[in-house]
């Protein structure tokens, strides 16, 4: 029969020879594409887990080591706080008493000038608490967006993250036995009479709770 049709059987052989060829290639091209796969599976694996465990951003470290304050004066009072500042500078009981959270208001600046919200550093003292300061923040009941967490002379502290309505302004926060201390500044390293950015984070790095 192969004798007698050898054509038809040239062209069945050539005919299975493709086949064969054409399965071969499809499952060598399914094999690259499953290896791609895979590898590109392993990729985003790879970036999850370093998403997952990548280091927290580092926290601003606020130390009283690093500030020279030699010749600076020591302001203590009732409130359970205590604070230095400049011989220049000079100390207002500013408590209102406008809240019945509010127990103290205290402003420092330079005896220069009288009254001017970017020129001073004050500090506050609340009935509160950082959870109760967290809820104020999410029911938008205070200018700060949220709180940043910060080491302060080896204790935890939080900075405020202010709206951007508010210019260059910088706010603290302390937490003890029922009561929330603040500290705002807003430094100005040109005027002449203002208070600096490193004199404020020198006086802010001093500040300590006594009671």
């Amino acid at each position: 029969m192969l004798k007698k049709y050898p054509e038809i059987f040239i062209t069945i052989l050539i005919g299975l020879i493709i086949v064969m060829v054409v399965i071969f290639v499809y499952f060598e091209k399914l094999k690259k594409s499953n290896n791609i796969n895979q590898n590109n599976l392993a990729v985003l694996n790879t970036n999850a887990t370093s998403t997952i465990t990548q280091p927290e951003e580092a926290k601003e470290v606020i130390d009283e080591s690093k500030f020279d304050m030699s010749g600076w004066k020591t302001y203590k009072n009732k409130y359970g706080f205590e604070i230095k500042y400049l011989p220049g500078w000079i100390i207002f009981d500013s408590t209102p008493g406008v809240t019945p959270r509010l127990l103290a208001e205290i402003e420092i600046k330079p005896k220069e000038i009288s009254y001017d919200p970017e020129l001073l550093l004050q500090v506050s003292v609340k009935k509160g608490s950082i959870d109760s300061l967290r809820q104020d923040i999410k029911e938008r009941r205070t200018t700060i967006q949220k709180l940043i967490e910060i080491s302060f002379n080896n204790k935890k502290a939080y900075e405020g993250v202010i709206g951007p309505n508010i210019k260059d302004g910088k706010v603290y926060y302390f937490e003890n036995q029922g009561k929330l201390y603040t500290i705002n500044f807003w430094p100005d390293n040109n005027t002449r009479y203002g208070i600096t950015e490193e004199q404020a984070l020198a006086a802010l790095s001093s500040f300590k709770i006594t009671e």
